[in-house]
């Protein structure tokens, strides 16, 4: 009965062997699924953050992009609003000079108006100064 215990508690103690094998197996499985996971996550996100990298500088150059066209368009409306008022200030100072021409023009006409009348006097009264003198001549 002796020998059964001996074999009896060597049959354990070789199951309790194979369990600690086991268990040693399974430890080392599960470090290597914990490193292998580790590595994972640790590519996944450096890929993610190489993309959000990525993702920033395009975001980036697309808003120094638009705020470029907006300084030019700006720019532009600004030159455009001065030609603007360049044309405005000139068609006032055109306006100015056409309004005093034509005051000019309208003194002008009345003098030659007056001019005319004058000539007509003169040329009147010429007449009747040679029909006297071709009256006078012929008597």
């Amino acid at each position: 009965e002796a020998a059964d215990g001996d074999e009896h508690s060597q049959g354990i103690s070789d199951r309790c062997r194979a369990a600690y094998r086991a268990l040693g197996r399974a430890r080392h499985v599960s470090e290597r699924i914990a490193a292998t996971i580790r590595d994972e996550s640790a590519n996944i996100v450096a890929s993610v953050q190489h993309e959000a990298s990525n993702e920033r500088g395009a975001s980036q150059k697309i808003i120094t992009r638009l705020e470029e066209e907006m300084n030019r368009t700006q720019q532009d409306m600004e030159d455009k609003d001065a030609v603007e008022r360049g044309l405005r200030d000139e068609i006032r100072r055109l306006k100015n000079e056409l309004g005093i021409a034509n005051s000019r023009l309208d003194g002008i006409r009345k003098d030659l108006e007056v001019t005319r009348k004058e000539r007509d006097s003169l040329l009147s009264t010429n007449d009747s100064i040679r029909k006297q003198l071709d009256g006078q001549e012929e008597a």
